[in-house]
């Protein structure tokens, strides 16, 4: 009975302390719109949203979408009748403080193909805060599919995966800081 009850005082013990662990800063990522060429334009709005939802879906990430923000600007305005709106001030702090940028383009080639370019990076400190954008790519993924855009939708589960890779590998580089300690001695053998 003594083992069990020290078993169980042992792992609330361990429990307890992980509750009080400090939370991990999850990257906060901004998903631009997907720059369409002629005629693509309400293509280039699906393609936005879904690679939005995919992404939003790992839990790692803290996933900012620009329509999202469009509407809330300009639910905003609507609501707002003088001086500044709590809700818009606390979402310009949130696109101050962006950590990657996600931006792509979507155009025709040829009559039988649609192609879909999207890229990862760190946001430009020196670009708009309001238009985020990255002048340094992490990864760069081109999809090509037969047809109409809706082929690439069920791509884009794989592509939020294979954008979310580099973000997060270099989000932990950032904050495990190397260690000069040295190793811990082994325990006496016996």
């Amino acid at each position: 009975m003594r083992v069990v009850v020290s078993a169980l005082v042992a792992v609330v013990a361990v429990c307890g302390s992980s509750a009080h662990a400090e939370p991990v800063k999850r990257p906060l990522v901004f998903v631009a719109d997907i720059a369409p060429t002629a005629g693509l334009e309400a293509d280039a709005a699906a393609v936005t949203a879904s690679l939005c939802s995919a992404l939003a879906k790992d839990k790692r990430l803290d996933v900012l979408c620009a329509p999202d923000i469009r509407q809330i600007l300009s639910f905003a305005a609507m609501s707002t009748t003088a001086g500044a709106n709590p809700a818009t001030s606390k979402l310009e702090a949130r696109l101050e403080s962006l950590d990657y940028v996600v931006t792509g383009t979507i155009s025709a080639r040829g009559k039988e193909e649609i192609a879909l370019v999207v890229a990862v990076g760190p946001r430009d400190p020196d670009g708009d805060f309001m238009a985020p954008s990255t002048t340094k790519p992490l990864v760069k993924i081109e999809e090509v599919a037969a047809g109409k855009a809706h082929r690439l939708l069920d791509r884009l589960a794989d592509i939020a995966s294979r954008l979310t890779q580099p973000m997060l590998a270099t989000s932990a580089a950032q904050t495990t800081a190397p260690t000069t300690a040295p190793p811990a001695p082994l325990p006496p053998k016996k």
